[in-house]
Parts: structure tokens; C-alpha cells; sequence
């Protein structure tokens, strides 16, 4: 999802209607639809099958973010639309599916997919959270939980 309040408008052409009453129309539409897809494919599709590369990062985010993001989608329901529904059964879905995750680092570690020889990422759960950014050269480099990740 386009992280602008009406992606709508985006698209090209669109953007002329923008204060128009049809135009709000398509964007609400559009934003719902949008937000159904999201639930569906990139938050529960991504918890039922994670691509094993990202298994132990999602873990994480959703450690600390799954909250946030199950608040988020709950707004998005109370906004309404005609997938109301359909959004509140994503959101279903998706609150079991975020308790079935790892609670802690160790619990994470415990499962044998996740074993290669190294600490997994899943044990900065159990730190404290610290999270900071920093600019080196061209380079994105966040730094979370005491882990470094460079994002070029």
C-alpha cells in the first residue's frame, strides 16, 4: 500500500478529481479494496507462508509491531466500506495467526527450521527495545535491537 492517505489519486489521470465527490468516491472505494488486499496477501498470507528468508524477521516485526498493526487494521474495519466484513474476518484470521507466533527469542530458537549454528535474530526480542537510525554515506543503516541492518 502506497503510505499517502487517498493512493487513489496516484494513479495516473486520477489526480484532477481529487476534490471532487466522485472522486472521493473512487478513493474510499479504492482504499478499501486496497486495505482488504493488504490484510489478505501481505500481512496473512505473509504469516502463513513466510519465504523461509524472512521467517525470523517477520518474527520480529511482528513481536514488537503486531499490536500496532492489529490496532491499524482494527481502524480500518470501524472506517467501514462494503469489505467491512470481509476485512473483519481478515483481521480474525490474522489475531490467530499473530498468537501462534514465537513469545521470545528462546522460544524462536527452539524451532529447528530456524537453527544455523548462530544466535537467530529472533533473540533481540528478549532486549530491550532501542531503536535508532543513522546515515553512512549512501547507506541506509538501522539500527534495532542492538542488530545493525544495512538496507543498500
Amino acid at each position: 500500500m502506497v503510505f499517502v492517505p487517498d493512493p487513489y489519486f496516484n494513479e495516473p489521470g486520477y489526480e484532477r478529481d481529487a476534490k471532487t465527490p466522485h472522486g472521493k468516491q473512487k478513493s474510499a472505494s479504492y482504499n478499501h479494496d486496497l486495505r482488504l488486499q493488504t490484510a489478505k496477501h501481505a500481512i496473512l498470507g505473509g504469516l502463513r507462508h513466510p519465504d523461509p528468508v524472512f521467517k525470523e524477521a517477520l518474527w520480529v516485526h511482528y513481536g514488537f509491531r503486531g499490536p500496532a498493526v492489529l490496532g491499524m487494521l482494527q481502524k480500518w474495519v470501524q472506517e467501514g466500506g462494503s469489505e467491512k466484513a470481509q476485512l473483519q474476518e481478515q483481521v480474525e484470521q490474522i489475531t490467530v495467526e499473530l498468537s501462534k507466533l514465537p513469545k521470545s527469542g528462546a522460544a524462536a530458537r527452539a524451532d529447528p527450521s530456524l537453527q544455523n549454528g548462530r544466535e537467530g535474530i529472533p533473540a533481540i526480542v528478549e532486549q530491550q527495545h532501542r531503536p535508532t537510525k543513522r546515515r553512512r554515506e549512501s547507506s541506509e543503516i538501522v539500527v534495532e535491537q542492538g542488530v545493525v541492518i544495512d538496507l543498500t
